[in-house]
């Protein structure tokens, strides 16, 4: 995906003070090329540290997520993460799309819309992500699929 490759290189470009944290999920490279790909996403550009891990960790301390098609993109909306489908792969039809702004099909569209929550000229809608996805009674999509199948919530 060589978007989401500038995707993540103009963003540490712009924002020289972030730390830019670069998980690729587990098996979607090649293990005997994993590094070199990786290396060439980060070269020239000391504020991208490749992680590996619990994503759901990651995100505890994250203040923006930048992911393709998955469902880590209503998950970090919901944990109040700022973020944006990187829209990048060809694909027909995608849910995210229908959230207004925040799918982005390109780094100078990302880089614009962190800028400008980064400047105040914008706030992030976390508010309105989640009542679009229906979550504003305060149950999270793990407890609304537990209630689905007669369990109670988790605590």
């Amino acid at each position: 995906e060589p978007e989401m490759a500038r995707i993540v290189r103009a963003l540490a470009t712009e924002f020289p003070d972030k730390e830019i944290l670069l998980q690729m999920k587990s098996g979607y490279l090649d293990p005997t090329k994993s590094d070199a790909y990786i290396a060439s996403w980060c070269d020239s550009l000391p504020n991208i540290r490749p992680v590996s891990g619990d994503i759901y960790l990651l995100l505890e301390k994250a203040e923006y997520l930048i992911s393709d098609v998955s469902s880590l993109i209503a998950e970090g909306v919901q944990l109040g993460v700022k973020t944006f489908f990187a829209d990048v792969i060809d694909q027909e039809y995608s849910i995210f799309r229908e959230f207004p702004g925040l799918s982005q099909s390109s780094a100078k569209d990302i880089v614009k819309k962190v800028k400008a929550i980064e400047n105040g000229a914008a706030v992030y809608p976390t508010t309105e992500y989640i009542k679009f996805m229906g979550l504003e009674h305060g149950l999270n999509i793990y407890d609304i699929v537990r209630q689905d199948v007669g369990l109670p919530p988790s605590n």
